[in-house]
């Protein structure tokens, strides 16, 4: 932190620095960014962060169809009707539908419940902005499966790759990682394998209401 970041940071950036506990803290100008909520270096002055890439090329920003509002006294229609799948397939095609759907099952396997806008390089859609890296072990939040929920909708090959992985097989294949007790705790491991369960959970209640289609 005080090497490598601190020397090389914008004062933009540190003038949301502060010290906690003898360590140096950082909480950025973000949409959620608060003094109460700081990033901070560990005992050894070491701070875990993401890699960041210069795309050089041009893509689309959309909006998600199921972005919040991000208001506490306001609700999104996605989330107070359950038929909302019906006014998304409207408006984007098959295809589209099922990559969102697949990004949805990965942003919940991370709990990154704010893919408020997805991006477009010619005709694929990138995966951009995931926020939150596994987030807290012991919640899930359910509803950023949404799109699969209300849509019913699944590629084959994509049901087929996470029935491959149940039994505790994905939790065992991300344990063979370098290094993967440096930056992965036990308790995000379960929880993964926790949240693969909630994805053929809410596979299985799309086949009970007779609404699950395979494509």
């Amino acid at each position: 932190m005080n090497k490598e970041i601190v020397p090389v940071a914008s004062k933009r950036l540190m003038d949301t620095a502060l010290t906690i506990n003898n360590r140096t803290c950082i909480y950025g100008r973000c949409y959620y960014c608060s003094k109460r909520d700081p990033l901070c270096a560990d005992q050894n002055d070491n701070l875990i962060g993401a890699v960041i890439f210069n795309l050089r090329s041009s893509f689309k920003i959309l909006r998600s169809p199921w972005m919040r509002t991000y208001k506490k006294d306001k609700k999104a229609q996605w989330e107070q009707d359950n038929s909302y799948c019906r006014t998304v397939r409207g408006s984007i095609s098959k295809k589209r539908l099922v990559e969102m759907i697949d990004i949805a099952i990965f942003d919940f396997f991370i709990q990154n419940g704010d893919r408020h806008h997805y991006e477009i390089m010619g005709d694929k859609l990138l995966l951009l902005d995931n926020g939150k890296g596994l987030g807290n072990p012991h919640k899930h939040h359910v509803d950023i499966l949404a799109p699969l929920y209300q849509c019913c909708m699944l590629r084959k090959k994509t049901w087929k790759k996470l029935l491959t992985l149940s039994g505790q097989k994905l939790s065992s294949y991300l344990k063979q990682m370098p290094d993967i007790n440096n930056f992965l705790a036990k308790d995000h491991l379960e929880a993964i394998d926790n949240r693969l369960s909630l994805i053929y959970a809410a596979v299985e209640y799309c086949k009970t209401e007779n609404k699950m289609i395979f494509i």
